[in-house]
This record gives structure tokens, C-alpha cells and sequence, in this order.
């Protein structure tokens, strides 16, 4: 089922400002949250109103990519044409606050048409910043606050076969990301500033699937107990 972002958006601000009792807006900053765990911090009113009362409304365009929530802003990813735009807005208003789009033509593998041309991964904000993937694998970095492109990866010569569609993670200073085409291509960490390669693992083309970074139990070769890549 292809989901328009718009109605999206509109269940995020309802949800987010439908009461002026709710005692706090949750941060829902990457896929799935800011745990990854679908869970959200909320405080509920104390009365809840009889209906949910539609605060605003915006047509972004078509994509399976979810809105996140940060600093009271709500970004998406969407398709416009043969355009690939991230848009942000002010949460209470619905206030357009910048745009940025690029060029991304894309040629959907027959199997895969009812899914749509994307893009289909959920950006993510961290720091100040807001990353996108798009679907044919162009991953951006943006000031999230002014949408100021600090720096891009170019999408490969031959994307993914049926599209990009994992969503990336921050852990730290580095963003992590499955890039590159089909069945060539690696897990890798970009540095959040620069996007300069930490590290890469080229065990396996892109998978669909979103990267969750863990912490083990169990002390590891560095020393100290650490993330599973230190093991």
C-alpha cells in the first residue's frame, strides 16, 4: 500500500498538539522513534478532548518515507516528478520553513511498481542535523534548523535493485548507513560533520532492512565494555 506523507503529517500534529493540557510534545526523530523501539515519551492530558481537531495541513508529495519530529519541526522526505525534496515545517503552525530538492530519476524494477518510486527511507535528526537517503541511495546532510546542505553522497552508478529503503542511524559522531548498488556495496559510517568514511564493513550489498546500534554486555577486545563492532 503506498502511503501519502501528507496524511501522515496530519496524524503527527494531531497527536502532537491536538490539546493545549498536553504537558509535553514527543520526539519522534528517526524510524521508529528516538529509541528505535517504537515506544514514546508522552504525557497525556489530563482531559481528553471529544474529537481530534485537524491543526494544519500540507502537500509534500508521495513516498513511504515517515515524518520525524524534532525541536518542535516536522521533516519529510518526499517525491515531487523526478525531484526528491526534503521539506520542514514549524510543528504548532504548519509554517513552511525550508525546502531543499535534487534531481533523483528513477526507474522502479517491474516487481516492485505497486511500491512506488519512494523514497522510502525514515530521515533522522541528531545534533542539530538532519539526514535523508533517497531511493536511489543520494544521502544528504542538512542544518536542520536553516536546511543548510552540509554535505552529499552520490547515489551509485546502479542502485539497489529494488531501491533503497533501509533507514539510516546516528551513533555518535557517525552516521551509518547501507550504501551503494546491487550486491556491491557496504555498511558504512559517515562522520556527522564532514561526511568523511570512518569505517566500512563490504560483506554484503544494500539491505533493506534499518541498522540498530547495540551496546553488549560482555566485556570486549577493546577493553572496556563496548559496541558489538569493537568485538
Amino acid at each position: 500500500m503506498r502511503i501519502d506523507p501528507i496524511l501522515t503529517i496530519a496524524f503527527l500534529v494531531l497527536i502532537t498538539v491536538l490539546s493545549p493540557l498536553a504537558q509535553s510534545v514527543p520526539s519522534w526523530n528517526q524510524w521508529r522513534g528516538a529509541g528505535r523501539d517504537g515506544i514514546a515519551a508522552f504525557t497525556p492530558p489530563a482531559v481528553w478532548p471529544e474529537r481530534p481537531i485537524k491543526r494544519w495541513e500540507a502537500s509534500v508529495g508521495l513516498g513511504h518515507a515517515s515524518p520525524v519530529v524534532a525541536d518542535g519541526r516536522v521533516y519529510v522526505h518526499t517525491r515531487q516528478q523526478e525531484r526528491e525534496v526534503v521539506s520542514a515545517f514549524d510543528l504548532a503552525s504548519g509554517k513552511p520553513l525550508w525546502q531543499d530538492g535534487y534531481a533523483a530519476p528513477y526507474q522502479m524494477n517491474s516487481a516492485a511498481r505497486a511500491h512506488g518510486p519512494g523514497p522510502k527511507s525514515t530521515p533522522v535528526v541528531a545534533d542539530g542535523r538532519l539526514f535523508t537517503l533517497g531511493i536511489s541511495g543520494i544521502l544528504s546532510a542538512y542544518e536542520a534548523t536553516t536546511g543548510k546542505r552540509l554535505w552529499r553522497a552520490d547515489a551509485p552508478a546502479t542502485p539497489p535493485e529494488f531501491g533503497t529503503a533501509m533507514s539510516p542511524v546516528v551513533d555518535g559522531t557517525h552516521l551509518i548507513a547501507h550504501v551503494g548498488g546491487a550486491n556491491k556495496g557496504a555498511l558504512t559510517a559517515f562522520d556527522t560533520a564532514t561526511g568523511k568514511i570512518a569505517w566500512q564493513w563490504p560483506g554484503d550489498g544494500p539491505g533493506y532492512a534499518a541498522p540498530h546500534a547495540a551496546t553488549r554486555g560482555a566485556p570486549s577486545r577493546c577493553g572496556r565494555t563496548s559496541r558489538s563492532r569493537c568485538t
